[in-house]
This record gives structure tokens, C-alpha cells and sequence, in this order.
């Protein structure tokens, strides 16, 4: 982030070019492809819930997803995972659930992603060969890894067995509820770069190829103090080949913002409900 902040005070007279220039309906194209995005998260986070916890209904499972929202974007995993497991432990739920549950949602994110990723590689961005085999490898880890059979020899070896055994529908349900929230907000990026320059078609594809690989580079981190900015530049670098790369630099430090203010508008909006809810 700071490479990229440095770019941005190097080239902000040309930033305000863009800026006066831009087509800001846009943007308002991209927020919609966003919002999309966020009811197919959380069919993905209840479709993994009713594998760990089938007793919680949809509405709390909805409940906590939102109110905890902002948290991911917290250095660190404990803010997010954590908000979770106090929620859940009230419900009854045992914590370590909680956090299998979490880290198969991790690991299907980056199952969607590889896979999304590598479907819009045929469109136009060159990767080392290298690099889509190790793509193509993490996509069938994660799948094997979600396996229902695994996972269940998983929760049972970690001495937290399921009530019930994991069924294959509600894992493919989690898995393209994810790769939705993928290209909804490739098509909110896409959007969000085309109010500052017209893309072509080729560009848009090659922007649904680029943002899930990028997210998949910062995923890598999850369990690091923080993101380090992975995606950001992974996601400028494959920009700058389609606009300058001051514009990039600006808009994906632009695109954490505005995803962060939006989660945390969500998570605020849900706080006083789910204070209602437990009493708190």
C-alpha cells in the first residue's frame, strides 16, 4: 500500500485529469453489481452453516454474517473469526466449528477464484505457465479439502464431529454462491475502471480474469498480522496493461475504500438488531 500511496503523490496532477473527467454514473453501475454480490455471500456462509450448525436458521446465520462484516477488514483474523464465535457460542455452536466453518469459507473462496480465474485466462492476460499450473493445483486442493468424506474424517479427527454428515449439494451451493460474489464484483470493478476510461469487451474479460487472481494473491495472507496490500498490487499490476498505471494506482487503493466504508455502513446498520438479539 505504501508503493502504491507513493505512486498516487507522484502522479496526482494527473489523477485530477482523470478525475475531472470521469463518468461518475459508472461508479453508481458498479455499487449496484456490488450490492449483488453481497446476498450471494451470504447463501454461501448458510450453506456452510447448515453443515457445522443445521439447528441455525437462515435469518441468524444472516444476522451474524452481517453484523461481522466490517471486522474482515481488521488486521489480523482474530476481529473477524472471533466476532463469530461469540455470536455463535450463545446459539450453543462450539467454537472450534466456528473457526472450521470460517476456514472452509476461506477455502472455498479460493476454490471460486482459481476456477474463475482460469475460465477468463483464455481472454487475454499472459501468466507464466508456471503460475496457471500452481492455479490450477490450489483449485483442486481446495476442492478436495471441501470434499463432504474429508471434511467429515476432518471434524472427526479434530475431535468435534458433525451432527450430521456433509451433504454434497450444500457444498456445490457454497461453491457457486462464491464464484457469484467473484464475478459480481469483477463486473463492479470493470465498472469502476470504465468511469475513468472506456473499456472494450476484451478489457471487461480480461478484468473478470484479473480481480479473482488478485483476491486469490491477497487470500494467501489471511493469516497474516495483515493483507500487506497483496491484492491491491497484484490487481494495479494487472491493470496497468490495460490503463496508465498512476490510474491504477488510484483506483485500487480507491476500490479498498469504498468496500470498506460499505461494509462498515452494513455492519452498523445490522449492530442494533443484533444487540437486540442477544441482549447485549
Amino acid at each position: 500500500m505504501v508503493i502504491v500511496g507513493y505512486g498516487l503523490w507522484r502522479y496526482h496532477a494527473e489523477i485530477l485529469t482523470y478525475l475531472r473527467q470521469a463518468n461518475f454514473s459508472h461508479l453508481m453501475e458498479a455499487f449496484g453489481f456490488y450490492c449483488l454480490a453481497i446476498p450471494c455471500l451470504i447463501i454461501g456462509w448458510h450453506a456452510i452453516m447448515r453443515t457445522f450448525a443445521p439447528q441455525i436458521d437462515w435469518q441468524m446465520n444472516t444476522l451474524i454474517y452481517l453484523s461481522t462484516l466490517a471486522l474482515r477488514r481488521l488486521p489480523g483474523t482474530l476481529w473477524y473469526i472471533g466476532g463469530r464465535m461469540t455470536f455463535y457460542q450463545k446459539l450453543g455452536v462450539n467454537q472450534i466449528k466456528i473457526a472450521a466453518a470460517s476456514g472452509v469459507e476461506l477455502v472455498i473462496t479460493l476454490a471460486s477464484g482459481c476456477v474463475m480465474g482460469l475460465a477468463f485466462l483464455l481472454f487475454g492476460i499472459q501468466l507464466p505457465p508456471i503460475m496457471i499450473v500452481l492455479l490450477a493445483a490450489a483449485a483442486l486442493v481446495c476442492c478436495f479439502l471441501i470434499w463432504p468424506p474429508i471434511l467429515e474424517k476432518f471434524m472427526r479427527w479434530i475431535k468435534r464431529p458433525l451432527d450430521e454428515k456433509p451433504k454434497l449439494w450444500e457444498t456445490l451451493t457454497a461453491f457457486f454462491a462464491f464464484l457469484s460474489v467473484w464475478f459480481f464484483t469483477g463486473l463492479a470493478v470493470a465498472q469502476m475502471v470504465s468511469a475513468f476510461q472506456p473499456l472494450h469487451q476484451r478489457e471487461i474479460l480480461i478484468i473478470l480474469s484479473a480481480w479473482p487472481i488478485s483476491g486469490v494473491a491477497g487470500l494467501l495472507t489471511f493469516f497474516l498480522p495483515s493483507s500487506f496490500g497483496l491484492t491491491e498490487i497484484t490487481l494495479a499490476t494487472f491493470l496497468s496493461g490495460i490503463i496508465p498505471l498512476p490510474l491504477a494506482g488510484f483506483l485500487v487503493i480507491f476500490l479498498r475504500l469504498a468496500t470498506t466504508s460499505i461494509e462498515l455502513i452494513i455492519s452498523l446498520g445490522f449492530y442494533p438488531a443484533i444487540r437486540r438479539s442477544f441482549n447485549i
